[in-house]
């Protein structure tokens, strides 16, 4: 597998969104699929939702974008839920709107997701919004290896000496390789350590 280039870092990635809740502040976080998807854990949304998708299937949700634009988003991409299966806890949201708004703040393309490689100990970020911090705060991983239920999920660990790991708050989030500021997959659930289904 060849290595992949470095990306710039920014200080926001055209990607990342935050799911709202019925208070208006964020339940977890999502990532951009162009042209008009995002990718986020099926239990963000029942938390967004106030209740389970199923009992309204028409429902949407709010999502905000790294702009500060609102739009709304309805799960009828993809949406699968298994109980403590976190692997399976997955759901796609259309974007409903103008994304013209959008400006600049939405890619325009799949060239920030990556297949990736998994090694033990590659450093890895996650853009999340724990209580108190509803505008987003960085946290920052240490990749550990494969696990759960056939091995599809990727265990990351809190890295040592830094300010912030990942709690409630950050599902459904994007895990960003520090090294080429791509997409890895998406933080789905939290015990001992992180839990994040590959990209």
């Amino acid at each position: 597998m060849g290595v992949e280039p470095v990306a710039e870092l920014t200080a926001t990635d055209v990607w990342q969104v935050s799911i709202l809740g019925p208070t208006g502040l964020p339940v977890g976080g999502g990532v951009v699929m162009p042209p008009r998807y995002v990718l986020t854990c099926a239990h963000v949304v029942t938390s967004a939702l106030g209740r389970p998708w199923q009992d309204d299937p028409g429902a949407t949700v709010t999502i905000s974008l790294s702009n500060g634009l609102r739009l709304s988003g309805s799960p009828g991409g993809g949406h699968h839920y298994a109980g403590g299966n976190s692997h399976e806890d997955f759901s796609v949201l259309t974007l409903h709107g103008d994304l013209s708004l959008a400006g600049d703040r939405l890619p325009t393309s799949h060239g920030h997701l990556s297949a990736g490689s998994y090694s033990a100990k590659r450093r890895m970020q996650v853009y999340g919004y724990p209580q108190g911090q509803p505008h987003g705060v960085w946290a920052d991983c240490l990749m550990a290896g494969h696990g759960g239920p056939a091995s599809a999920l990727i265990q990351l660990n809190d890295a040592p000496d830094t300010g912030r790991k990942v709690s409630r708050g950050y599902s459904g989030c994007g895990v960003k390789d520090v090294a080429t500021s791509r997409v890895m997959g998406l933080a789905v659930c939290r015990t001992v350590s992180v839990l994040m289904t590959r990209g």
